[in-house]
């Protein structure tokens, strides 16, 4: 740190448990404590200081966030400074804008939804069985056809390692879309991996929405031939 003098923390309610700017925050303030004639001056913005819900929830979690940035002070623009910045105030007449369809029962309640954790929840909904029917039903379905791949990589003494575990999830695809392209055209192999392509994007949706999406991930399976029973490798979708 001994050619910095400042660092902007953009976003700065990411400052979170094991988040990189977390990590960052910490490394510099432990540089402060040790070169106080020379320390780094920090400044955070966000338009949204916390995931928290709640008076004492918010508090707390401000609390955390100074500590970590050793910030001192805390700055909100004037109601003058947004209208001259181009924000039009509507006097508390705000409309809420309802979905256009109906929520599921049983989704990821909104006080327990915070992004840098959306795997994680899904994972752990999986294991104590509180997932939705329908999010179950896609998992099953992604299960199945990575069983049957892993059955034809054994009959070919290759591996198959699923991608599931990973917690960026638009890896998921890009890993299928890889495997589709190195198979041999027409293969049994490549028809499996563009199978599973369509429904890791599908468990994606899933996933992303909080398990919400049911409607979209209908579209994007009826579109994308998801639901064809057809042929040896297709996986059991008698339920759907």
């Amino acid at each position: 740190w001994p050619n910095y003098w400042l660092c902007v923390f953009d976003e700065v309610h990411h400052v979170l448990k094991q988040h990189p700017y977390r990590i960052i925050a910490h490394s510099i303030k432990e540089w402060n404590e040790q070169n106080q004639e020379r320390s780094i001056q920090t400044i955070g913005l966000s338009a949204s200081l916390t995931y928290a819900f709640g008076p004492k929830e918010v508090q707390s979690a401000l609390r955390s966030l100074c500590y970590d940035l050793s910030i001192t002070k805390m700055i909100s623009p004037t109601q003058e400074e947004l209208i001259s910045g181009g924000y039009i105030p509507n006097d508390g007449n705000i409309e809420t804008m309802q979905k256009p369809w109906q929520i599921p029962d049983g989704v990821v309640p909104e006080y327990e939804r915070k992004p840098h954790l959306v795997h994680q929840t899904f994972i752990e909904r999986i294991h104590n069985k509180s997932i939705t029917p329908f999010a179950l039903k896609v998992y099953k379905v992604v299960r199945a056809i990575e069983n049957e791949i892993e059955n034809e990589c054994k009959a070919r003494a290759e591996t198959f390692e699923s991608p599931l575990g990973n917690k960026k999830l638009n890896s998921w695809e890009d890993y299928a879309h890889r495997m589709k392209n190195d198979a041999v055209i027409g293969s049994p192999m490549q028809i499996l991996f563009q199978f599973l392509e369509v429904w890791y994007v599908a468990l994606r949706i899933v996933v992303q929405s909080w398990e919400e999406e049911q409607q979209l991930v209908w579209l994007w399976l009826i579109f994308h031939d998801g639901l064809h029973k057809h042929g040896w490798y297709s996986p059991r979708l008698e339920d759907w």
